[in-house]
């Protein structure tokens, strides 16, 4: 008979209890019908009812083949241990099923780990027993050999689903590395293409541009002022018409070939006077005030200055497109939670919340704006691109006390260093 202290067991459970009344037949037991009455009998004569509360572990895989299972009540689960010490589950086995047949029959080590799921009864036949029954009783065996049979057949329609499984998924990866494939091309003849076009139309702008300029300075001096206006309008149209082919150039680019950056410290607190510096003719003819707020000693994040100088440029000339006269804008830095959090805040009209999720998209461009020229609407969608290309954020969120706006953008910073030369 199986002693209490053979039954492996979860620790902190209880080892399990043998009923003193004696087993009694499963109401539905698939491997108990193959036999017959007189061998059912001598069988459960044979067995004693183990209790095994949920989570015991009835045996483990590699453990000796001491006794035939068959469950009274409750549930059995059958685990697999695999290369990387996970286990792995084949199945689970319920009242009427026998658990254990395949290595009693081959008296080899058990292939499986068997857990009780559920507070579980178990019949549990001796394995010095089960010869003598199975030579008094043929068809004890024949009935086992049938259960393993099914269970063999299982398995094999089991591998044969998971080649299957397997093929498909190999075709389904095919398909998916040709499509990538294809997408790769044809985001190189969009690149290609668009850098034709750009080149194509940038010779005959800057010749009409140039025709323009020198138009407007031949022109007698009683010319009437409406013809000077037309030449205007015409110029900007013409620049224009060259900024947005500059732009999609660059950003078709970016997305097509992913460039990669330029990686160096940041000295943020120059890159932000040089934008102001940039920026300071506009400002003065708009009656907006820049002011500066950068500490001294601000960590030095890595990324590339020349991209990172444009999106400074792009927030700056927004904020004061949309800035009134006598208005007031605040380019700030600081350290904040391991990164660099750079901010441009306006006195402007502020932007509607429905509207902050959009602007960072492609061809957006909120109305208002002070400045004669229209705008692109790809500027913020540029500086977007480069901050998540850094690792960081950027955001708008409302100015201090809901007046004008601010955008927000993140550079992460990999450690504390002094700041960078400018």
């Amino acid at each position: 008979m199986l002693e209490e202290g053979n039954v492996p067991r979860v620790p902190g459970q209880e080892a399990p209890e043998r009923d003193p009344a004696g087993p009694s037949t499963p109401a539905a037991a698939p491997f108990l019908d193959r036999i017959k009455e007189e061998e059912r009998v001598a069988l459960l004569a044979s067995a004693h009812l183990d209790q095994y509360p949920a989570g015991t572990v009835i045996c483990h895989e590699g453990d000796a083949p001491n006794a035939l299972y068959i469950v009274h009540s409750g549930r059995v689960a059958v685990l697999k241990e695999v290369q990387d010490g996970h286990p792995v589950l084949l199945g689970y086995r319920g009242p009427g099923e026998i658990l254990g047949e395949m290595s009693l029959v081959a008296q080899q080590p058990r292939s499986a780990t068997l857990v009780a799921m559920d507070d579980t009864a178990l019949l549990h036949i001796a394995a010095p027993d089960f010869p003598h029954l199975a030579a008094a009783y043929p068809g004890i065996y024949r009935a086992m050999l049938s259960v393993l049979s099914d269970r063999l057949q299982e398995a094999d329609v089991a591998r044969t689903t998971v080649v299957q499984e397997e093929r498909g998924l190999a075709q389904r990866l095919e398909m998916v590395t040709g499509e990538a494939e294809r997408l790769a091309e044809m985001a190189r003849v969009h690149k290609e293409t668009l850098e034709l076009v750009v080149h194509d139309l940038r010779t005959p702008l800057t010749v009409i541009n140039g025709c323009l300029d020198m138009l407007r300075h031949s022109l007698p001096h009683d010319t009437p002022p409406a013809v000077f206006q037309l030449l205007e309008i015409s110029q900007r149209s013409t620049q224009r018409l060259t900024d947005l082919s500059e732009c999609l150039l660059e950003t078709a680019k970016r997305e097509a070939t992913k460039e990669e950056l330029g990686h160096r410290p940041l000295n943020i607190g120059g890159l932000v006077e040089n934008a102001v510096e940039c920026s300071w003719a506009m400002a003065r003819g708009s009656n907006v005030d820049l002011q500066i707020q950068v500490p001294p000693n601000l960590p030095a994040p890595q990324g590339d200055p020349a991209q990172l100088q444009r999106v400074l440029d792009n927030l700056l000339e927004n904020a004061i497109s949309y800035t009134p006269s006598g208005g007031q804008i605040l380019i700030a830095a600081l350290p904040v939670n391991g990164e660099v959090q750079v901010s441009v805040t306006d006195t402007g009209p502020g932007i509607p919340p429905e509207q902050r999720h959009r602007i960072f998209e492609r061809f957006v461009r909120l109305p208002g704006a002070r400045s004669r020229r229209d705008g692109l609407g790809l500027g913020l969608y540029f500086c977007r691109q480069v901050i998540q290309a850094h690792g960081g954020r950027i955001w708008v969120e409302p100015g201090p006390e809901n007046v004008g706006s601010r955008f927000v953008f993140t550079l992460p910073v990999e450690q504390a260093k002094e700041p960078a030369d400018a």
